[in-house]
């Protein structure tokens, strides 16, 4: 006859479990929306027509700071070229 092991929970063990998938999923919005408003910064500076260099690209898509990310979208809007944006 085989033996049916069950694994342990305890209150502590589910609410660290809870507590990490939590956080998990926290981190992962967060990061969704970094990557949404690189990709609107993007769009925005493609739809004025300002070209960006593959570094300053890359400096966009790369970017974790939402802060930073925010200040070039809102150069982004009237902005003439590159410069404008990063300067």
């Amino acid at each position: 006859m085989a033996t049916v092991t069950k694994p342990y929970h305890s209150e502590f063990t589910d609410r660290i479990r809870a507590e990490g998938e939590a956080l998990g999923e926290a981190r992962g919005e967060a990061r969704g929306e970094v990557v949404a408003m690189a990709r609107m910064l993007l769009v925005t500076l493609e739809s004025r027509g300002v070209r960006l260099s593959p570094t300053r690209r890359r400096l966009v898509e790369e970017s974790t700071d939402s802060v930073q990310l925010e200040r070039w979208f809102r150069r982004a809007l009237t902005a003439l070229s590159a410069d404008d944006v990063f300067g």
